[in-house]
């Protein structure tokens, strides 16, 4: 499946993790214009429910993301750290990774969540952030997100 993501939608990304100028289309992005390349971050549904997690790339908060939501961010090429982080009242640990990005290519980073409790039984919690195959992470967008606006 091959995917392009409009020019116009990159024309006014000038420094790196620069929002879009426009919502980005969602089809499956392999060639991006400019000097650039693209990560797509979404959440489809991840526990906590009643909380939007922040995304910072390379120490700059990109989005506070809820659930069924997805923004888009233009970087530079090279190497791109992502962090999640929750807020203290979700009591659920955050999660890193390196994503090293090429110069016109796209790439989509999904945000998982699971925060269960059964009294007297389990406490389950846990996080994390991942990069998942354009295939799957395109269907899971056009399925269940809108789009947000990075900071």
């Amino acid at each position: 499946m091959h995917i392009k993501i409009k020019t116009a939608a990159l024309a006014g990304l000038l420094i790196a993790a620069a929002p879009p100028a426009s919502v980005p289309a969602v089809e499956p992005v392999a060639e991006v214009a400019g000097e650039n390349a693209m990560l797509f971050i979404y959440r489809a549904y991840a526990q906590p429910t009643a909380f939007a997690s922040a995304v910072k790339v390379d120490g700059r908060k990109i989005i506070g993301i809820g659930n069924k939501s997805y923004t888009a961010v233009s970087v530079k090429p090279g190497d791109h750290n992502v962090t999640l982080k929750w807020p203290m009242i979700a009591a659920q640990g955050g999660a890193k990774m390196e994503v090293t990005a090429e110069k016109g290519k796209t790439y989509f980073i999904e945000v998982t969540g699971v925060s269960e409790y059964v009294p007297g039984v389990y406490i389950r919690t846990g996080s994390g952030i991942a990069l998942v195959q354009p295939e799957h992470a395109i269907a899971a967008i056009k399925k269940c997100c809108k789009f947000k606006a990075p900071k």
